[in-house]
């Protein structure tokens, strides 16, 4: 894949500064808010960005964006599938637990966007907002944790909103 032009301008903007609204996009590259939310619905069907809703909401690039922007050429992205999702792993705390569940959900193929963790009663509550996730493949890899106690996977829907999830534990 090649990005060229306004497309590419835009693109490095966003890798640069994360979270930019879309006006804010707009006003630096003195574009039409409605021309620029043509080029970020295009960029998002490329899978090259995300956008997030609401307060602390703008528009955030995928991995597969930083890599074109910083190659400075032309890329072979290959698309996995999957979906932005919320994935919620409560298991018994130690050391090591963290890189553990992130190691395993690495090799189902995820990437993970965002993380809040913490931990009541000796239980670790891991939540990570995560994109190209297959339920499948993730429930895999998972199931297999020592210690779980509860694992959900809340499909994200691109209006911020949560479909119903797939529980195991």
């Amino acid at each position: 894949m090649r990005l060229k032009g306004r497309a590419r301008d835009i693109l490095e903007l966003v890798v640069d500064n994360p979270g930019t609204t879309v006006s804010e996009l707009a006003q630096r590259l003195g574009l039409h808010r409605s021309t620029m939310d043509r080029y970020i619905k295009i960029l998002k069907d490329l899978g090259l960005v995300r956008t997030k809703p609401g307060r602390g909401g703008g528009v955030y690039p995928t991995c597969d964006s930083i890599v074109l922007v910083r190659s400075d050429g032309e890329v072979s992205l290959v698309r996995r599938g999957g979906s932005l999702a919320r994935i919620t792993v409560k298991a018994d705390d130690r050391p090591g637990l963290l890189a553990d569940v992130s190691e395993r959900l690495a090799r189902a193929g995820v990437n993970i966007l965002e993380t809040e963790l913490r931990v009541v009663d000796g239980v670790a509550i891991m939540e990570f907002e995560a994109e190209n996730v297959i339920h499948e493949e993730v429930l895999r890899e998972l199931r297999g944790l020592k210690g779980l106690r509860e694992l959900r996977i809340e499909s994200v829907r691109d209006d911020g909103g949560r479909d119903e999830g797939d529980d195991a534990g």
